[in-house]
């Protein structure tokens, strides 16, 4: 047995091994170290990118449900309500109610929000339960959507209530739906409105220097049954300045880009 060749690759084989094991030491310093790094908060990358929220945040219970819409047909009872200043037609299966008014109903410049409110609870079966959506001034035609426990539930489909204005910007007519809500499913976590607003900056939809002017949550429609029933699921709103809208499913997390979608369709 040649002993000094033996001793040689004993030295070796151990010189080998300290190699190793100071390779992996290092590794799990660094490990250690990188982890004990604590991740910035999210208000600290809003600051961090000098993202501002210019709006305050809406605060809503931690669980909610899917809801579903069902349009309920309009009766004699409902017609008589309206009085003689309406002359009524309601659709074949009882569920559209056109009006158109004998006599215009203005609304002011200055008391927009007052002289619209007011219509609706005087002069609408079930006007209470709607909330504006957003004005067309090519077509001069209001849009309303009905509200679920305080939510606005909005549509792709249509608005609920059209309320179509002259050039005197007086009420003329109006086209009506009333649907009735109720949960559907079981009840699942959501998002909160910061937990929104970390998926959109997650995904690059807001970016440095940019501000959220709006954020509102509410129901969305996303499908529609062949019995016309509607499917809402739960969603955040969120605006920026730049007039950018998103919809954030408060259950899935995923982002809908409105404003993509309304140049796309124009």
């Amino acid at each position: 047995m040649n002993w000094n060749r033996t001793k040689t690759i004993f030295i070796i084989t151990f010189l080998l091994l300290n190699v190793f094991l100071t390779f992996q030491l290092i590794q799990k310093n660094d490990h250690y170290q990188m982890s004990s790094i604590p991740e910035m908060t999210l208000q600290e990358r809003l600051n961090t990118n000098n993202i501002t929220i210019d709006t305050e945040l809406p605060e809503v219970d931690s669980d909610d449900h899917h809801i579903i819409g069902r349009n309920q047909p309009f009766t004699d009872q409902h017609l008589d309500y309206l009085g003689d200043n309406q002359v009524t037609q309601v659709s074949e299966d009882g569920k559209i109610l056109t009006s158109l008014l004998q006599e215009p109903f203005p609304l002011t410049e200055g008391q927009f929000s007052q002289d619209l409110t007011n219509f609706l609870i005087n002069h609408v079966n079930g006007g209470a339960d709607y909330r504006f959506g957003h004005y067309d001034q090519s077509y001069e035609r209001i849009y309303l959507y009905q509200a679920f426990n305080g939510h606005t539930a909005y549509s792709d489909e249509y608005a609920p209530l059209i309320i179509h204005l002259n050039e005197e910007r007086e009420i003329v007519k109006y086209e009506q739906r009333y649907i009735e809500f109720e949960e559907h499913g079981s009840e699942s976590e959501i998002l909160s409105s910061l937990k929104a607003i970390e998926v959109l900056l997650n995904l690059s939809f807001i970016g440095i220097g940019d501000t959220i002017t709006s954020i509102e949550y509410g129901y969305h429609n996303r499908y529609t049954f062949e019995n016309e029933d509607l499917m809402y699921a739960p969603m955040w709103l969120v605006t920026l300045s730049n007039d950018e809208s998103y919809l954030i499913h408060a259950i899935e997390g995923d982002v809908q880009n409105l404003t993509v979608e309304e140049e796309e369709e124009t």
